[in-house]
């Protein structure tokens, strides 16, 4: 969220016996979708506001509580195949890359008048828009080619040292390290490889541009690589490796012109 983007997925479940597109937040993300790619002024005037919020805990309580993490503006969505459930049993949902925009100029908060001229049939479209926050105005405005200029940036204080960022000795999580250590010892360009294809996935998934330079190496447009992540490709190796033995899994495959996607082959 600091470098404004969050990558959201939809409430399909497995199991589901309903349209992946017709779940009841699938619906409104794709109804808000088509608004946030309107092509005129007016049309993005009329967009519906997203507004985002995150579980935090509070007195002990994992849950019932929220903090507001920004207002959004989808940028893409995308048909995936996820894996879910006890049994890993795969089923198509929507993803999301949801752009958050700049509230510096407004303490980081958003004017609850405006929200409430949105709904208000009396106000027109033109008379609320005077009430939303400057970055938005500017989206309305110029539409998605502003957003380079309009997405929220956090400075960090800190930076978590690469110590801190590798799995607790003897936890199944350094295993698989260690056990991608060991699969690609003497074979640096394999590794390479893969660590240039985690990068690429990594990256474009958070929003970034990732243009591959050569058969192994690839360079990064637009965006640097955060301070915070961890300049051994060992890492990115395990992450990827720890991504795909969690509960719930999703791969998208990006050259598809139909959105839809296909499990890894990692």
């Amino acid at each position: 969220m600091d470098n404004g983007h969050v990558r959201c997925f939809g409430d399909h479940k497995a199991g589901s016996s309903v349209p992946p597109g017709t779940t009841t937040g699938n619906a409104a993300l794709l109804d808000a979708f088509t608004d946030h790619q309107g092509r005129t002024a007016d049309e993005r005037a009329a967009a519906t506001p997203l507004l985002l919020f995150r579980a935090v805990p509070r007195n002990g309580k994992p849950k019932g509580h929220v903090a507001f993490c920004g207002l959004g503006v989808i940028e893409r969505t995308e048909r995936l195949v996820q894996w879910g459930g006890r049994e890993h049993t795969p089923f198509v949902n929507y993803v999301y890359d949801i752009a958050l925009i700049d509230l510096t100029s407004e303490d980081d908060t958003v004017d609850w008048e405006w929200i409430g001229a949105r709904r208000d049939k009396g106000v027109s479209h033109a008379q609320a828009l005077d009430l939303a926050p400057r970055a938005w105005r500017e989206w309305v405005k110029h539409g998605s080619s502003a957003l380079p200029g309009l997405r929220r940036r956090v400075a960090r204080a800190q930076v978590a040292k690469v110590r801190d960022q590798r799995p607790k000795p003897g936890s199944g999580e350094a295993a698989d390290l260690e056990t991608i250590y060991k699969y690609f010892d003497g074979r640096k360009h394999d590794f390479e490889a893969l660590a240039a294809a985690v990068a690429a996935r990594v990256l474009r998934g958070a929003g970034h541009g990732y243009v591959e330079a050569g058969s192994h190496v690839g360079r990064v447009t637009a965006e640097p690589i955060s301070s915070d992540v961890s300049t051994s490709a060992a890492e990115a190796a395990w992450r990827a490796r720890a991504s795909s033995c969690s509960g719930r899994r999703s791969a998208s495959n990006p050259t598809h012109s139909s959105r839809r996607s296909r499990s890894p082959g990692w």
